[in-house]
């Protein structure tokens, strides 16, 4: 009997020891807790002038906040093409407090990949070359699927300038930017070059795997040229196919073509496409530039992957064979180079974490310039 009651004695102190330890992480960091707006909130919409709402080719305003027509593409285009993967609201505010009013469209959950990045918005803050991130949305998403985050507070009373990215992974089904009710709004510094540069690609092109929208490349290089970049990435949808070719071949006046398909189509699927989808958007613009560019490296790329070799071959063959009979636009880039430390840029092999995206955006970002220095404004 005594041996029992000195059990239950130690039992009870371990069990109460475990209460104790069971805190809330934010009784210890207050960093960690979400942030709820408060006071008094103007909500304003997207399309409220004088905010400058870009990323969306084919959308009116009052409309959806989707990618793609929701008719006549592929079923995985159509349904990833309601994510606001390169979606930008840039403004200038003296307001104290940046906040949002969300309801998102098919939240996109991963085990892989930070709901900030997939679900959620983040805030740059700066003129045009001296942007710096101010935070991101930190929320509870309800059973509806909404949220209101305050993303900055308790700003001094300043005209700043403010680019909003929205998320990578989900659709946006309603927004609202809040600020205070006296704020003052204005229009932000112009594009540098107003014609979009239009990206085309799979799961990293749309931003798989960042923490936050604001790392994904598109949204990197957007930031670092004032230009407006539209991210057709597609993940695991984006295969070359000629609806979608002749989809992005109606955007008018394009700067620039960036084809970044090849992790979604195989060796098989570029030698089926890649003329087919150059040739649709040759027929709508016959002298801009278009960049070929094999797809980022794989974990297993560094133990001898089957026909990566080969389909970068292939795409680097296509570009000089059509160069070679005058189409001297057309260009090849390596998307994956022997660059040390490139092993770590992924989160499971293929995503990018990141590291990554800063990383693939320093690489690309000169030999893409290069590119668009050929072309003269018109």
């Amino acid at each position: 009997m005594n041996k029992i009651f000195v059990f239950l004695a130690l039992f009870a102190a371990v069990s109460c020891i475990g209460a104790e330890k069971a805190v809330k992480l934010t009784d210890f960091d207050p960093n960690m807790a979400t942030r709820e707006v408060k006071g008094n909130v103007c909500w304003i919409s997207a399309d409220a002038a004088p905010l400058r709402l870009s990323g969306l080719a084919f959308r009116k305003a009052g409309g959806s906040f989707e990618r793609v027509p929701q008719q006549g593409l592929p079923p995985g285009v159509m349904g990833l093409g309601v994510c606001t993967a390169g979606v930008q609201l840039a403004f200038k505010t003296d307001s104290s407090k940046i906040c949002v009013r969300v309801t998102l469209q098919h939240p996109m959950r991963m085990d892989h990949m930070a709901q900030t990045g997939s679900c959620g918005f983040d805030l740059y803050c700066g003129t045009p070359g001296n942007r710096r991130c101010f935070g991101c949305t930190r929320f509870k998403l309800g059973d509806d699927n909404t949220f209101t985050a305050e993303i900055v507070g308790n700003l001094p009373r300043e005209m700043r300038e403010y680019v909003l990215d929205f998320p990578l992974y989900s659709g946006v089904k309603k927004f609202e930017l809040g600020l205070d009710m006296d704020a003052q709004v204005a229009a932000p510094t112009a594009w540098s070059d107003p014609r979009p540069i239009v990206w085309y690609g799979t799961s990293i092109t749309q931003g798989g795997c960042a923490t936050r929208p604001g790392m994904c490349t598109t949204n990197i290089l957007s930031r670092k040229w004032n230009r407006p970049i539209l991210n057709f990435g597609f993940s695991g949808s984006g295969k070359g196919e000629r609806s979608v070719a002749e989809l992005l071949a109606s955007i008018a006046d394009p700067a620039m073509y960036v084809l970044d398909y090849e992790a979604n189509a195989g060796f098989s699927g570029m030698r089926k496409t890649l003329d087919d989808v150059i040739d649709a958007l040759r027929a709508k613009h016959p002298a801009t530039p278009i960049v070929v560019l094999s797809r980022t490296p794989y974990a297993r790329d560094f133990y001898g992957a089957a026909n990566a070799a080969d389909c970068r071959k292939f795409q680097k063959e296509t570009v000089e064979r059509r160069r070679n009979s005058g189409d001297s636009a057309l260009h090849f880039i390596n998307g994956a180079p022997d660059i040390a430390g490139a092993d770590e840029w992924t989160v499971d092999g293929i995503h990018l974490t990141d590291l990554g995206f800063v990383q693939q955006s320093a690489y690309l970002a000169p030999l893409l310039e290069k590119i668009l220095g050929l072309v003269q404004k018109r």
